[in-house]
């Protein structure tokens, strides 16, 4: 483990992270319909990011209404790092026929380029530290992509 000021590397991704005093408050919690503004912004950020800004199609109307309406299946995680809004995670539960058991699927996860430093450090970090209690598998990242 490398201490403080020191190079550590991931030897699954061969990150360089570099480490300058002790890591910034983390505080994951679920979004409320509060929320609807920011997650917007974030999805707009994701997209700019992508380079699809025309893709986007959500407003905070349908935001409100898929995420915190009657019969919402998408759930969603609000990620601030010292006090400051940093990300986002969307998700919903599946099931899987040949394991005869729920799952989770993690639509996006997004932290803005800013406040990246800490967000993902977090075991609250990943929806499925808030489906344990649902006997639900262990979360499987498909296609993840780290800059």
């Amino acid at each position: 483990m490398a201490g403080i000021g020191q190079e550590r590397t991931s030897r699954a991704s061969d990150i360089i992270c570099r480490m300058s005093g002790p890591p910034p408050a983390v505080d994951i919690r679920p979004a409320t319909v509060g929320d609807v503004t920011l997650i917007l912004r974030f999805i707009k950020e994701l997209a700019a990011y992508e380079r699809a800004e025309q893709e986007v199609v959500a407003t905070e109307s349908t935001l409100r209404s898929s995420l915190f309406g009657k019969g919402a299946q998408a759930h969603a995680l609000i990620c601030r790092v010292a006090g400051v809004d940093a990300g986002f995670a969307v998700y919903f539960f599946n099931y899987s026929t040949w394991q005869g058991r729920q799952g989770l699927y993690l639509e996006d996860l997004y932290v803005s380029p800013a406040p990246q430093r800490g967000c993902g450090q977090s075991d609250a970090a990943t929806p499925g530290a808030h489906g344990g209690e649902e006997g639900l598998r262990p979360l499987r990242v498909e296609r993840a992509r780290m800059e």
